[in-house]
């Protein structure tokens, strides 16, 4: 039954028009292994992030609409290709929360751990990336109350170091409100607020995500609506990477898969799939895509498929705007 599964998953894979080189990161990878010190790669990251400057084109919030007029839940139709720029508020998996990222910390955490692995190739960066996340945040270890912990964090980062906060990004405090509560109603608060809380979720994840591929120069975009998998239907948001033709690689390393050896459970694996073109844009932003695990070092198709609505809810697949905040 395994085999009979793996070939139907690979026989799936072949169907796609899917040039995995377009994939790859050469140039980043080829330009951090000359660093020969922490400061050379806090330069070279720097050099990468700073060409990446935002105009008056830019977004200023990405996410769920902050409209409550607005005919969309979701901002830009659920999607959005670009840096995410200290500027842009992400409001999203927190109800009345949003955030910023601010600082480039994780940047250079993410480059000192490639630098130090001194890869051949790039084969495991896009692994490398869920690992950098788990260690960043944390990963949950139970999702009962995951929002209210979230909340809680926040709050606790306001209250310790809203003043502090404000005066190292230079930013205004309003006297009226004073710094902790300019921070909780103007959704000023900084996502490495979240850093080894254990409380991340897929929006967090997958915003820090999607400045790292960027930085390593794939085509990537962020995407918010919702995923069906195992029975399950929630608000999500996950990564995808484009090829020059406009085929797409589905990453999602928040609904992951699982790896078994043995009969036992042994560790987690980012989602990965990919989808040509065509096939995309026919599915009018609704992704149908194949469920796996592995099971001893194979890729095993599951019983099921996965679903992702791209800026709509899976309920409501021709109308945009009924997404599932988490």
């Amino acid at each position: 039954m395994a085999e009979n599964n793996v070939e139907q998953l690979n026989q799936t894979k072949n169907q796609h028009v899917f040039d995995s080189e377009e994939f790859k990161c050469p140039n980043f990878l080829a330009g951090l292994n000359k660093c020969k010190n922490n400061r050379d790669i806090v330069n070279y990251v720097n050099s990468i992030v700073d060409s990446f400057l935002p105009d008056e084109n830019t977004t200023k919030n990405i996410g769920t609409s902050e409209s409550i007029i607005s005919t969309s839940s979701y901002v830009n139709g659920g999607e959005y290709n670009g840096f995410i720029y200290p500027s842009i508020k992400i409001s999203y998996s927190t109800i009345g929360y949003s955030y910023h990222i601010y600082d480039r910390n994780y940047l250079y955490s993410f480059a000192y751990g490639i630098r130090k692995l001194n890869l051949p190739n790039d084969a495991l960066i896009l692994r490398y990336v869920m690992n950098f996340l788990d260690s960043y945040f944390g990963f949950p270890k139970e999702t009962t109350g995951s929002v209210a912990r979230k909340d809680d964090a926040f709050y606790d980062f306001a209250t310790a170091h809203a003043e502090e906060f404000y005066k190292k990004y230079n930013i205004p405090i309003d006297e009226t409100f004073g710094a902790v509560d300019q921070m909780q109603l103007s959704g000023e608060f900084p996502l490495s607020a979240l850093k080894g809380k254990c409380v991340a979720e897929c929006a967090e994840r997958a915003a820090l995500a999607q400045n790292i591929l960027k930085l390593c120069g794939y085509n990537s975009s962020i995407m918010y609506g919702e995923c069906e998998s195992r029975g399950q239907r929630e608000g999500h948001s996950w990564n995808v990477i484009y090829d020059k033709n406009g085929n797409m690689l589905v990453v999602d390393y928040s609904n992951t898969v699982y790896s078994y050896k043995n009969g036992q459970f042994i560790g987690r694996e980012p989602y990965a799939c990919s989808l040509s073109k065509e096939t995309y844009e026919s599915q009018n932003g609704i992704l149908n895509m194949p469920d796996y695990s592995y099971v001893d070092g194979k890729r095993v198709r599951e019983k099921y498929n996965r679903k992702y609505a791209i800026g709509k809810s899976l309920d409501m697949q021709d109308e945009i705007g009924s997404g599932v905040k988490l």
